[in-house]
């Protein structure tokens, strides 16, 4: 009855256009003419149901003696009628039916597994498609090059510079234009004060050799060189005997899609996070139960586990056990170089053994977890909660959605204390997301052993995410009594290639400062790295030769020039003062 395919007429011999018999075109004047003009009764056989009934057309004048309609046809209409009006409905509440179909035939733990699968799948193939994206990108970036431009540019009100000394000052710009491809890399960053050019900054960077390039033309037109790899080794993040051209090329493998497609990803996650559901098997449901987000009450039922160590030493090994047998899985290892190919199954072997189920099982500590699904099945909220503690910790959220309308709470709870509440009501349109939020937090003062509360309130304008490129629209207007009457103004606009940022910081209509960003896609130009016709300095080896190159006085004069301010005191104390 809900298949909204099926002819609701297939069986019967009804034909919904009687007026034109053998199947003649309705629309057909010709044969509507005929039928007006003639002066007897035009009689045709029909069955419904298989029950045959007489049907006559008459001419007007002899409309007085029409025969009564048929109860049967009147009825079967009915019934048609109602049969459709019913697939209808059925199709329009199929979730709904669906989900209480499922309460009423499953178990509590069936149906809980049931709607976290659902949940989370949809989460999961929501995360792969984006990934699948980024693989799009990137091999972008290896084949024909990307570009991008980004400006970052703050304003100050004059009144507010002349308060600090900054007469003269109106605004601070940095500009960056960069190239990319097959993870080479060029950026230039300039730099200007009050729209005049002040320094300017080159930087190259060579992935096949880990080679870092920088020049600063105002200061040198030569060029600083550093090895990325030694600055890891030097850092300490290269414990595992690893340098910075390892892992570009185990990016580069992970990335190529052979080592781990979208599909084979979707796979693996969907695969492990089944076992997260499937070893929780002791869940209540209560139905009806009331919960409030924010200005809004809702009616869902509650589904409750609660975790403990058995339950935490069941899922690992149930992970890890099946991951010892996982080809697709180990080989995806090996191309992360977390391991060798025969080492795979020591690795988890020995994450088996360390596996200690009567340390984890002795432990009375447990966390209670309850869902909130509503009539359609879909997961409105949830808590998490350390168990048979006053003074519980932990976290959730609750949603409310009514047609175009959304009410949320989330919170984060310390010591039986909310320490994070995010709330708020709005409406959806087509245009975006347009509503109130207030944002609270606290602080534990150690000087005055208690909590120190902060609040904020956002009001959002149209906010909306361009779900191909996660650029973002929308007005944000901050207000808090911590600004002393000053209002944070965030407005974001963007399409499929550009992003465009303003904060703004304002008291009243008066505008005391803006940062304003904007970055936008650019087209690929080539470049090349610095050669042997260029000279090049070890960054860490060679500092002086290169300092031997600079113009220093030069380049002071001409910050000097463009600024007002004489820091040359300050750069040779930087540059000179250890020596």
């Amino acid at each position: 009855m809900g298949d909204m395919n099926n002819n609701p007429n297939d069986g019967n011999e009804f034909d919904a256009n009687p007026i034109t018999p053998n199947n003649e075109d309705s629309g057909d004047m010709n044969t509507m003419d005929s039928v007006s003009q003639s002066n007897s009764n035009v009689t045709e056989t029909f069955t419904f149901d298989e029950v045959p009934y007489e049907q006559s057309y008459e001419t007007a004048a002899e409309s007085p003696s029409k025969k009564k309609p048929s109860l049967k046809i009147i009825a079967g209409i009915i019934i048609l009628i109602v049969l459709l009006a019913g697939s209808l409905t059925a199709y329009a509440n199929r979730n709904t039916l669906a989900n209480t179909f499922a309460l009423m035939t499953k178990s509590p733990v069936e149906y809980y597994s049931s709607i976290e699968k659902k949940n989370i799948n949809k989460g999961i193939d929501t995360f792969t498609e984006s990934y699948d994206k980024y693989l799009t990108l990137y091999s972008d970036q290896k084949t024909k090059g990307i570009g991008q431009d980004t400006s970052v540019k703050l304003t100050v009100n004059p009144q507010f510079t002349s308060m600090i000394g900054l007469n003269d000052f109106k605004s601070l710009e940095a500009k960056i234009t960069s190239l990319s491809k097959n993870n080479n890399s060029k950026s230039t960053v300039g730099f200007s004060y009050n729209d005049q050019s002040l320094v300017t900054l080159n930087a190259f960077i060579n992935s096949e050799t880990g080679e870092l390039f920088a020049s600063v033309p105002e200061l040198s037109s030569a060029y600083l060189l550093l090895s990325l790899n030694d600055l890891m080794s030097y850092s300490g993040e290269t414990a595992d005997g690893r340098n910075y051209t390892d892992y570009i090329k185990d990016m580069e493998s992970l990335f190529s899609n052979e080592s781990l497609s979208p599909d084979t990803l979707n796979s693996l996650l969907k695969k492990y996070s089944a076992f997260l559901i499937d070893n929780i098997d002791n869940i209540k449901i209560e139905k009806n139960v009331k919960i409030t987000a924010s200005k809004s009450n809702a009616t869902y039922n509650k589904l409750t586990s609660e975790l403990n160590g058995e339950d935490a030493f069941n899922i690992m090994s149930a992970i890890l056990n099946e991951a010892k047998k996982d080809e697709t899985l180990k080989k995806l290892f090996v191309t992360l170089n977390i391991c060798k190919e025969d080492e795979y199954a020591k690795l988890i072997d020995d994450s088996l053994a360390g596996l200690d189920k009567e340390t984890m099982t002795a432990s009375s500590d447990s966390v209670l977890v309850n869902v909130y699904v509503d009539k359609t099945g879909r997961i409105m909220g949830r808590e998490f909660t350390t168990a048979g503690d006053e003074n519980s910790s932990g976290g959730g959220y609750y949603t409310v959605l009514n047609d175009s309308k959304l009410s949320y709470t989330a919170w984060i709870k310390e010591n039986g204390a909310n320490i994070f509440e995010f709330s708020g009501d709005g409406t959806y349109s087509s245009a975006g997301f347009t509503g109130d939020s207030v944002l609270k937090y606290s602080e534990y003062s150690d000087e005055y052993s208690d909590y120190t509360n902060y609040s904020f309130n956002i009001a959002a304008e149209n906010a909306k995410i361009i779900k191909d490129k996660g650029y973002i629209n929308g007005k944000y207007t901050i207000t808090s009594d911590l600004f002393m009457g000053a209002e944070i103004v965030l407005d974001c606009t963007a399409d499929e290639n550009q992003q465009n940022m303003k904060f703004q910081v304002m008291y009243g209509n008066m505008e005391a400062g803006a940062l304003t960003i904007t970055s936008k896609e650019s087209a690929y130009e080539d470049f090349t790295f610095p050669d042997s016709s260029d000279q090049v300095f070890d960054g860490l080896n060679d500092i002086y030769s290169y300092m031997g190159t600079a113009d220093f006085e030069g380049f002071m004069t001409h910050v000097q020039d463009v600024t007002g301010l004489d820091l040359s005191g300050l750069l040779q104390s930087y540059l000179f003062g250890s020596y």
